[in-house]
């Protein structure tokens, strides 16, 4: 778990090539973005690309992570932060991405063969297991 996810510390820090990026939009031409590409992993990636590889709203030069906040090139690595994109969605603030933590944390266990429904009951109950963004759409939205 990588959980320094702030301004510049993904991007510039030692763990920048374990993830893939979200492409930024230039006038008339397409970037790469920081990363180099690569192999996307299995789960279902949510970074926000569009048809044509660039990234969309928040995600354009943010990781790309799958719906359980997961590298999309390095399994098993996951990402917890402000540095958290999906789609349009920006989870920069604390009260944002500490809604998250019990996503991360549902995706370990259950990796490790533990149950995690109960806890995962229990987080809902206070508000901390965001993973339905449609409700968060108007309360949060974009943020970049």
């Amino acid at each position: 778990v990588l959980c320094a996810g702030f301004e510049g510390s993904v991007l510039s820090g030692v763990a920048k090539g374990l993830f893939e990026w979200g492409a930024k939009k230039e006038k008339g031409n397409q970037d790469e973005g920081p990363g180099e590409g690569g192999e996307g992993g299995e789960g279902k990636e949510t970074g926000g690309e569009e048809k044509d590889g660039a990234a969309a709203g928040c995600a354009e030069g943010a990781p790309l992570l799958t719906e359980q906040d997961e590298s999309t090139k390095t399994p098993g690595l996951f990402l917890v932060g402000p540095a958290v994109r999906h789609g349009e969605l920006s989870f920069c603030f604390v009260y944002k991405f500490r809604q998250r933590f019990g996503i991360v944390a549902d995706a370990i266990a259950r990796g490790l063969g533990r149950d995690t429904k109960e806890a995962v009951e229990e987080c809902r109950e206070m508000n901390m297991f965001l993973d339905d963004f449609e409700c968060c759409k108007a309360a949060c939205g974009e943020s970049c």
